[in-house]
């Protein structure tokens, strides 16, 4: 299981916030830590995140799949 968050602002980063609230919202889904995934347009900070990916990844990741 992997939790994650696309946050798509258009002028400000995914902040420690955004990673709190991921925390918080992934201990009410899993009784197991999970990894963290964001997807941000403005960029991220990648502390206690397992990845982060930005558009040209997302879009990256769609064409793949």
């Amino acid at each position: 299981m992997t939790a994650g968050s696309v946050r798509w602002l258009e002028n400000a980063a995914s902040g420690g916030h955004d990673l709190a609230a991921l925390q918080q919202h992934r201990t009410a889904v899993a009784d197991e830590p999970a990894p963290l995934v964001a997807v941000s347009r403005s960029g991220t900070g990648r502390s206690g995140l397992r990845a982060a990916y930005g558009p040209g990844g997302l879009l990256g990741a769609r064409r793949r799949g």
